[in-house]
């Protein structure tokens, strides 16, 4: 009852206005207080609210009237590494077409924390929230006293708002957040798309054409650019991908956000061509011989990229070659396809777990059956993610773990000398029933194969 009058008067209570901030680790083991994240507990009753308010009628508005768009992976029914299989698909299509291309990782900075109130209140509305509910959560955000917790227990004082300057953003932990940000990511989508930018796809017989501006997940951003419906020079792609790089981020400016630098990168993407028909990426990271002293200085760079600050300035951000990966969302990926785990690639990043693993196995003293739970539910969980988006031979992919399946054979009851097939081989099959990776590859492919076809995304 509090709560629903409290939402329809615009009034916050006084104890949602009290938040305790805990600090977790981004990564296991890392305790720096620059890696750790500051979760805020709120009130139970006002987290409830703004979940139900923001998490489903306000969603639930935008998929009633189709405002959700593809672009977003982050969107009930989709996953994260459907971002990386639409990543590793643009690729292909550049690599088939061989024309100019380019895709910028650009990575908002504390995103959540960043979200200007003034312009979050008119994105909410304008989906459908009361501005009374918009008053009752924004406001209590803005007197919040942030105490925190540590091991030596809670603080007695509190940070806040002053008098002069309000706390914004919208709170690690607030239930509203993650679809707070996702409305605001559709309004700066939409504003992106209208200047122009982003992928022009063309159907080469029907001429069916579509549009895609960007990959979305969370704060994780990859615009792209291609141009199937005409001829375009390398020096047109780069100014083109340099206007996208400009134009979001004033657009993530006016929100309240900015974008990282050190966190950002691109690929610029052309071809060298020969007489007899040949072909080969074209190093565009530099102006300079790879093996000069100067190779990779933004001074020297040929075709720099800028992104621009909140404060006006302008900073360069890293160009990649085609055949250097990198990882975005979780998932190592690079123009070339190159994954042969002979760089840090996807299946260099599988071989290192599992070499932890073989070594933690080795150290410890589990039993034959702790072993192989173990090898279900802790090692392939943590490899198996992202095979959907592996560009890998299957060569390849069959042989990448064999070495190391066989230093675990004995500690599973199985002789270190079983041929390579026998490791593999599914123990329905009577085999060791160590993961294949190629065959799981190949699920998981089919799997995203079956699970968007016929459907538009």
């Amino acid at each position: 009852m509090k709560l629903s009058l409290a939402l329809r008067r615009g009034v916050g209570l006084d104890r949602w206005s009290r938040g305790l901030s805990v600090m977790l680790e981004k990564k296991f083991g890392v305790r720096l207080v620059s890696k750790l994240r500051a979760i805020l507990l709120m009130e139970a009753d006002f987290n409830a609210g703004n979940k139900v308010v923001y998490g489903e009628r306000m969603l639930d508005n935008a998929r009633k009237y189709k405002l959700m768009p593809e672009e977003i992976f982050s969107e009930k029914n989709r996953m994260a590494d459907d971002g990386a299989l639409a990543k590793t698909l643009f690729y292909d299509v550049v690599r088939q077409l061989r024309v100019p291309a380019a895709i910028a990782s650009v990575d908002a900075s504390n995103c959540y924390d960043r979200v200007a109130h003034a312009m979050a209140s008119l994105i909410f509305q304008s989906f459908g929230v009361a501005d009374t509910a918009v008053t009752s959560m924004l406001e209590t955000i803005q007197e919040m006293k942030f105490f925190l917790r540590t091991a030596f227990g809670d603080s007695q004082n509190f940070a806040g708002s002053t008098i002069h300057i309000k706390t914004q953003g919208l709170c690690q932990g607030n239930g509203a957040s993650p679809a707070g940000w996702c409305v605001i990511s559709i309004t700066i989508l939409r504003a992106h798309g209208k200047k122009g930018h982003g992928a022009k796809f063309m159907a080469p017989i029907s001429h069916i054409r579509s549009r895609l501006s960007a990959i979305l997940f969370v704060d994780d951003t990859d615009l792209i650019h291609i141009n199937m419906e005409r001829e375009e020079q390398l020096v047109e792609t780069h100014e083109a991908i340099q206007s996208s790089v400009e134009n979001w981020s004033r657009l993530l400016i006016a929100t309240g956000g900015t974008l990282k630098p050190a966190k950002c990168f691109y690929h610029l993407i052309s071809f060298d061509w020969k007489p007899d028909g040949s072909w080969k990426y074209a190093d565009n990271s530099s102006c300079v011989d790879e093996d000069d002293e100067d190779y990779g200085s933004e001074e020297y760079q040929e075709w720099p990229l800028f992104v621009t600050l909140p404060d006006g300035s302008e900073e360069a951000i890293a160009h990649l070659e085609p055949n250097k990966s990198s990882i975005t969302l979780g998932v190592y990926t690079c123009p070339s396809g190159v994954c042969d785990g002979k760089r840090k690639d996807s299946l260099a990043y599988i071989k290192e777990k599992v070499k932890d693993f073989v070594g933690s196995v080795k150290t410890g003293s589990l039993r034959r059956r702790q072993l192989w739970t173990s090898v279900d539910c802790k090692l392939w969980p943590s490899i198996n993610y992202g095979l959907c988006a592996s560009l890998a031979e299957l060569a390849t992919l069959s042989e990448v773990l064999i070495k190391e399946y066989g230093k675990l054979c004995p500690a599973g009851g199985i002789c270190s000398k079983a041929n390579r097939e026998i490791r593999q081989l599914d123990s329905g099959f009577y085999g060791a029933g160590f993961p294949h990776l190629g065959v799981e590859a190949a699920v998981a492919q089919i799997n995203k194969l079956l699970m968007h076809y016929g459907c538009q995304s």
